[in-house]
Parts: structure tokens; C-alpha cells; sequence
């Protein structure tokens, strides 16, 4: 209803039936590799140092999962959250009422901030975009990108307090990743994973 000749007729295209009825599962079905890839960065020693680096991790881990083994999915995959972008109404309460910045993803995480945290829609705002950012990263660097985010996240492993005993002990995410800004973290990304993530974090808006 809010984008009648936009993105309405790219979702329908993508995701209706032979009714015309949309079938969004078949994005949401392939969300599970997102939550696999969380699973693996807990299991497999990584620490990435904010939350919305998790999600772009994870993000990543589900794109290139795709691309590389599924490739008729990716329209499936990419589609919704290209079409979201292009929906003014919802894009511009997300603006005025809700949070946007990457800084913001961390300090009013749902889970982690009991006082003020975000709401279901402003959430999948950002994953939605963080989808497109790492279709971005795999096209300009191929499988590569997600290998080097896993090895920085090894190394941020000695340094960074996982997030998970960090809850243990206060009860909320408020603060956890406090000292890591996203204008300070894009330098470091740039030089240990790749430019194209830390010109993503810069022109995030």
C-alpha cells in the first residue's frame, strides 16, 4: 500500500504464487544460515568487537553461503531488502521516530538494552541494510571478505569480552562495546579486513 509502484511490484515478481499472494519465506527460510553463522562465531572462538559487526558478520556468512552454493536463491535473498529502501513512508518513520546510526544499533540493542531498546520494525530496518552491505562486500571481494572478518575476529578474541559473559554479569549489553565506535572501528577494518567494509561503515547513514 505504501509503494504501490516501486517496490510492491519488485517483491511480487520475486515472491508471489500463482495466486499473487507474496510468500516471504522464502526470504525468511534463508535466514538460518544467519543464525548458523552466530552459532559458529560462538563456537569457533570469534569475537567481533560491536553488535552490528555481528550482524554484518553473520550477514556476510549468509550471502556468501548463498552466492557460493545457492545462487538461484539470491534473488530470493536480496530482493525484500532492496525493495524495503524504496519504501518512503516506512523509511522516514524509521528516521524521525526510530534510530539509525550504527552506534545507535549497539546502544539500543532489544536484547541488550531493557530501558530503551529498539522496536521490531527499526531492527529489521537495519538487518535489511545490512544484507545489502554485504552483498556489496562479496561482490567486491568475493569469499575473501568474509575469510578476513573471521580472522579479525579471531584476533579481537585476546582483547574483547564476549558478549555473552558480559550479559551474565550485568544483565543487559549497555556498555559493552561502549569504547568501540563505529567513525574508530571503520580504520581499523579498512586496513585489517578490507577498504570496502570501512568505506561501508563511513557512508553508513
Amino acid at each position: 500500500m505504501a509503494s504501490p509502484f516501486d517496490a510492491y511490484p519488485k517483491l511480487k515478481k520475486t515472491y508471489a504464487d500463482e495466486n499473487g499472494i507474496l510468500q516471504m519465506r522464502r526470504f525468511f527460510d534463508l535466514i538460518a544460515v544467519h543464525e548458523l553463522a552466530h552459532a559458529f562465531e560462538h563456537q569457533g572462538g570469534a569475537v567481533l568487537p560491536t553488535l552490528w559487526l555481528k550482524e554484518i558478520f553473520a550477514n556476510l556468512a549468509l550471502y556468501t553461503f548463498v552466492a557460493t552454493k545457492q545462487p538461484s536463491e539470491l534473488a530470493n535473498l536480496t530482493t525484500f531488502p532492496e525493495a524495503q529502501t524504496r519504501i518512503v513512508a516506512f523509511n522516514l518513520m524509521i528516521r524521525v521516530r526510530g534510530y539509525t546510526t550504527l552506534d545507535d544499533f549497539d546502544r539500543h540493542y532489544p536484547a541488550g538494552n531493557p530501558k530503551a531498546p529498539m522496536g521490531d520494525e527499526n531492527y529489521g530496518w537495519y538487518q535489511l541494510r545490512f544484507i545489502l552491505v554485504a552483498r556489496d562486500l562479496f561482490h567486491a571481494d568475493g569469499a575473501r571478505a568474509l575469510e578476513r572478518l573471521w580472522a579479525f575476529g579471531l584476533k579481537e578474541a585476546a582483547r574483547v569480552q564476549r558478549p555473552e559473559e558480559y550479559y551474565q554479569e550485568h544483565g543487559n549489553l549497555d556498555g559493552w562495546s561502549a569504547g568501540m565506535k563505529s567513525k574508530d572501528l571503520a580504520g581499523q577494518l579498512t586496513s585489517e579486513v578490507g577498504g570496502h567494509l570501512g568505506q561501508a561503515i563511513v557512508n553508513w547513514h
